[in-house]
């Protein structure tokens, strides 16, 4: 029992800690270094919709079969039938959302920009400012209680996920522990969520943002295939999770893929309805922000080299997934891109005629787990590897 008071003590600790980060009273650890940032925004005003779909942890194709067996042929290829260019294992510039989000939105490198904290930095992201510049209407859609204390400017929010539905999720996915997730949960009590929203996140997406008459772009982030794994590949609740023992987060891999067979049947039936639903087809970007989080230790500090020195852990962890449709575009500037932050400089190229230069591509990871999430202070625990020296060290033969 005083075990677990002491335990609810330190993760509230952290979440207080969160929220001070917030309001901008921790030190700011981000700095002003951002070379490129954009030139003159042409007044293009694009008749298309722009959804931004980014699907958390989703991995890339070569990665996924190598860590799971799984092909995902059927889904890459339906894609493809529809008109997506899909890219082969683009690698992501961080293992962690918390980094991963900003630096899309902003176009560059989430530490070389101005802004104090993560939550400024989507906040004010440059992706959402540009967009309205070229009379478009921005929607935020947050699919994840990790985010929740986000307030992007000028542009509509809306919220799909529960305290009630994350609490009774993930009490079963990491070890029943319930008092970290009513930490995290709390501020939700007070928001009006649809009973449907945090398990069928496309279905509120179609209905509140594709008939949305305003021309528009929309980043959703959505929690799929990321644990808990909520459905099976045929729509019925899953019972398998992810487990800690040890110290060390071992994840399901047939629930993985099972949901991630759920998710690219959702992803597909949302295409094919906001085709059918809009006058001319939306330009549509999907992406991941990472791929797998394998070997995940809660106690990083022994474990730093035995990561480093996993090949296939490396690759599976940054190796993700991005597939891009975009009628009015021939698609060859864009599929130069080899890493995220690159891709949505592209992507705003040929969207809105800026002027980004590509960036060297890198890839950090942070060790850390949830803590990374909330508070910056512990990102000091991090190795960032040149392009070069990633696939040198870590592409498999």
């Amino acid at each position: 029992v005083i075990s677990s008071i002491v335990l609810g003590i330190f993760v509230c600790i952290d979440f207080t800690t969160s929220v001070l980060f917030k309001a901008g009273n921790i030190h700011n650890i981000f700095k002003n270094t951002s070379a490129n940032s954009y030139k003159k925004i042409v007044d293009n005003k694009p008749k298309r919709d722009i959804y931004i779909i980014m699907l958390d942890m989703y991995p890339g194709f070569n990665a996924l079969k190598k860590y799971t067996g799984y092909d995902n042929s059927d889904f890459v290829n339906e894609l493809k039938k529809r008109g997506f260019y899909v890219f082969n294992d683009i690698y992501s510039n961080y293992n962690k959302t918390a980094m991963s989000i900003p630096s899309m939105l902003n176009m560059d490198y989430t530490e070389n920009t101005s802004h104090k904290d993560r939550w400024d930095a989507i906040n004010n992201a440059k992706m959402f400012e540009i967009a309205r510049k070229n009379g478009l209407k921005t929607i935020y859609f947050n699919h994840s209680t990790y985010f929740r204390l986000i307030k992007p400017v000028n542009t509509k929010l809306i919220h799909t996920i529960s305290a009630e539905f994350y609490e009774d999720e993930l009490k079963n996915t990491y070890n029943n522990s319930l008092i970290y997730t009513k930490c995290h949960t709390f501020l939700w009590d007070k928001i009006k969520i649809r009973k449907d929203a945090g398990l069928r996140p496309f279905l509120v997406l179609q209905d509140e943002v594709v008939s949305d008459d305003s021309k528009k772009l929309v980043f959703a982030h959505i929690m799929m295939p990321h644990p808990p794994y909520l459905y099976n590949e045929n729509g019925k609740p899953s019972t398998l999770y992810d487990t800690i023992e040890n110290s060390k987060v071992t994840v399901n891999k047939k629930g993985f893929v099972s949901y991630l067979k759920y998710t690219n049947k959702e992803v597909l039936n949302f295409i094919d309805y906001a085709f059918e639903h809009t006058d001319e087809k939306p330009v549509i970007l999907i992406t991941g922000d990472h791929g797998i989080r394998v070997d995940e230790y809660e106690n990083w500090e022994k474990y730093i080299d035995k990561t480093l020195s996993d090949k296939l852990t490396m690759q599976v962890t940054f190796a993700t997934f991005a597939a891009y449709y975009n009628p009015d575009d021939n698609k060859q500037k864009i599929k130069k891109a080899q890493s995220i932050v690159n891709l949505f400089r592209l992507f705003s190229n040929q969207i809105f005629n800026t002027k980004y230069n590509t960036l060297p591509d890198k890839h950090t990871i942070f060790f850390c787990r949830a803590e990374c999430e909330d508070n910056f202070k512990y990102f000091k625990n991090s190795k960032t590897f040149s392009n070069e020296e990633f696939k040198k060290l870590f592409e498999s033969n």
